[in-house]
């Protein structure tokens, strides 16, 4: 399965991440032909988001929603063309479209923008694996617009995806209130294998402020000495968002001084200078947090 991600800006903005649609163990052609002419986001990995050993399909809470929701809705207009525009990337996906086919419902999308939210939502809880991906990759970019999906998300925190998991966690902490629930799944999902998801975990983070501080801030340390580069500067500049309620993380920033790279050793400062109150060096080095983040 091709994925790429977007990376999460602080509560309140939209931007968590996106991901390509499943595809079974193979890349399909069409997805080569987009990444080459840049029609995704950089940072792609092919795993497979089943191999957590949770069965395939939604979770229990996303079944039960998908059940239960109402057959007959008269939809909108633009309802209808956000059903559309879905159900064309879903086929692309499968190898029955082209990359034009994507680039055009991927931007219909994204200039229905809010009103393509109960689309979404409904396809978040389907059984196809392939499009409660594409719905969740929807819904993060729309960030805090996602709020009517909020019931879907909260049940996706179950599902059998890395990639749902995360989308509907990250997308959560831009509007959810009790933030409490989400820490767990974000700290899990910081020791899963793909390094997108784990960056976008250490991102997430920064935005649950002081839901679940221990935890949080446990699973950031941690990370502070993941495998990936991109993953350990995200957990310092995290830590450093969190603020004072991150001290404890202060001798685990320092003692990085020794061993790390001119960019981690940067943001470990910065953060702790933000910890400690102060205010950020305008000579800081580090990059921001959005430096990874495709152009849209």
């Amino acid at each position: 399965m091709a994925v790429c991600f977007i990376t999460p800006l602080p509560r309140g903005q939209v931007g968590p991440i996106a991901m390509g649609p499943a595809a079974g163990n193979v890349t399909p052609m069409w997805w080569v032909l987009a990444l080459a002419i840049g029609l995704v986001p950089v940072g792609c990995s092919t795993e497979n988001s089943g191999s957590s050993g949770a069965a395939s399909g939604p979770g229990v809470a996303q079944a039960a929603i998908a059940k239960e929701a109402p057959k007959a809705v008269q939809r909108t207009p633009e309802e209808e063309a956000a059903a559309a525009s879905f159900q064309a990337m879903v086929d692309v996906s499968r190898g029955s479209g082209n990359a034009d086919d994507w680039a055009k419902s991927e931007a219909s999308l994204r200039q229905i923008g809010k009103a393509a939210v109960s689309i979404l939502a409904d396809a978040l809880v389907s059984d196809d694996q392939t499009a409660r991906e594409l719905a969740s990759m929807f819904l993060a970019e729309l960030g805090p617009d996602a709020v009517g999906a909020g019931a879907q998300l909260k049940a996706a925190l179950s599902d059998s995806s890395h990639f749902v998991r995360g989308n509907a966690a990250s997308t959560l902490t831009t509007f959810e209130q009790d933030l409490g629930p989400l820490v767990p799944v974000l700290a899990d999902l910081l020791a899963v294998a793909e390094p997108s998801i784990r960056l976008t975990a250490a991102r997430s983070l920064a935005n649950t402020g002081e839901a679940n501080v221990p935890q949080a801030i446990a699973a950031l340390v941690a990370a502070l000495q993941d495998s990936d580069a991109a993953v350990q500067l995200a957990a310092a500049e995290s830590l450093g968002k969190l603020g004072a309620v991150a001290k404890t993380a202060i001798p685990n920033l320092s003692a990085l001084d020794s061993n790390a790279s001119p960019e981690l050793v940067a943001a470990a400062q910065k953060a702790m200078r933000l910890i400690s109150g102060q205010p950020a060096d305008s000579n800081d080095t580090a990059l921001p947090v959005s430096a990874e983040q495709p152009a849209p």
